[in-house]
């Protein structure tokens, strides 16, 4: 403990670094459960912006466990590269002890949908699995019903999905909690299971589902970054079909055309409203 307490530098250190010998497997175990007891304590005596990561390294055979268990940033090196040091472990070699001692379980993840053979995402998500050394599979699931999803989505292997049309808007009655851009948009196009539901720690046998719209983030991203290069330019160029005195003077100059009224020209129009535009939308 005494060892963290200096790694955090009196308060100033971002990520807290403590490296020991081992005598056996439980001082592995041990390195890390002081760790945790001594981030989460610090967390809770001041603000959650405070909340510290660390890493806890047992050098030696006997220490290679320690490697294992770490959660941020572990020490490892590659399959074609020379072992320096006793403990030291390949990705694979740690990737498959995680699975032996049961800290990574199989999840199987979804593209909910219907009619969606064109999805590339199963493709995209399982070459994605298969490169991290992950055990999850991410497949098809069609149905013109959203509430034929619901029994997938409470068993116990899931892991997340995708939601696509025409289930985008009818799948948030299945969930129990959703992101505040959800609560604007009126659309999921991600759910999470999580089991830390609204900042309180609950049963790990028990599973909260979340739904969030990342197609919003992706649309505003790329058009704040174009607008931000070619924003001036695009605004002075009106100057040529429309003059100051027949603006509307709540209008800020700047469109954004939504062609559509899906659950994606939702995301859009909340992406527009969120870039400061004028909302247009064509349907």
């Amino acid at each position: 403990l005494e060892l963290y307490r200096k790694s955090n530098l009196n308060s100033h250190a971002d990520l807290l670094k403590v490296v020991t010998g081992a005598n056996d497997v439980n001082d592995c175990m041990k390195i890390h459960n002081i760790g945790s007891k001594y981030c989460n304590d610090i967390e809770k005596s001041t603000s959650s912006e405070d909340k510290k990561s660390y890493i806890g390294v047992c050098l030696g055979e006997k220490g290679s466990m320690s490697r294992v268990y770490n959660r941020v940033l572990t020490p490892i090196t590659h399959k074609s590269m020379n072992v320096d040091a006793p403990g030291q472990l390949s990705a694979f070699e740690l990737m498959k002890k995680r699975m032996n001692e049961g800290l990574i379980s199989k999840k199987d993840f979804f593209i909910f949908g219907n009619d969606i053979r064109y999805s590339l995402s199963p493709n995209m998500h399982n070459k994605a699995f298969d490169t991290l050394m992950l055990p999850h599979t991410y497949n098809f699931c069609e149905s013109e019903n959203f509430e034929d999803f619901a029994s997938i989505i409470h068993q116990e292997s899931f892991g997340g999905a995708s939601v696509t049309i025409p289930h985008k808007e009818d799948v948030i009655k299945l969930l129990d909690e959703v992101d505040s851009a959800v609560d604007d948009i009126g659309a999921v196009n991600t759910i999470v299971v999580l089991h830390d539901y609204n900042g309180k720690k609950r049963s790990m046998n028990k599973k909260y589902i979340k739904g969030y719209n990342t197609d919003w983030i992706g649309i505003y991203k790329p058009v704040k970054e174009y607008l931000e290069k070619k924003g001036k330019e695009c605004v002075d160029s009106r100057i040529h079909f429309e003059s100051e005195k027949n603006r509307n003077k709540n209008d800020s100059g700047k469109y954004g055309l939504v062609i559509g009224a899906g659950g994606t020209a939702r995301a859009a129009s909340y992406a527009v409203k969120k870039l400061g535009l004028d909302l247009i939308i064509y349907n």
